[in-house]
């Protein structure tokens, strides 16, 4: 199922950031590369369209930004 961006309602920008060092290169349509550094503050998705990042939808606080 393809994510929706909510801010650009892009369906093909949305991407599963990748943080950390990947073991080879990742499918560039599905996954986005965050960085090296990981904590529980990093987002989950963003979109290339538009820039928004946000988190998976849950129970924690960090869902101010949820993906659709």
């Amino acid at each position: 199922m393809k994510r929706k961006c909510p801010t650009c309602k892009s369906s093909d920008g949305v991407r599963i950031i990748l943080w950390g060092m990947p073991a080879g290169p990742p499918d560039e349509s599905k996954y986005y590369i965050g960085g090296c550094l990981m904590d529980d503050q990093n987002p989950d998705y963003k979109c290339i369209t538009c820039g928004w990042e946000g988190f998976k939808r849950s129970n924690s606080k960090l869902t101010s930004h949820p993906i659709y």
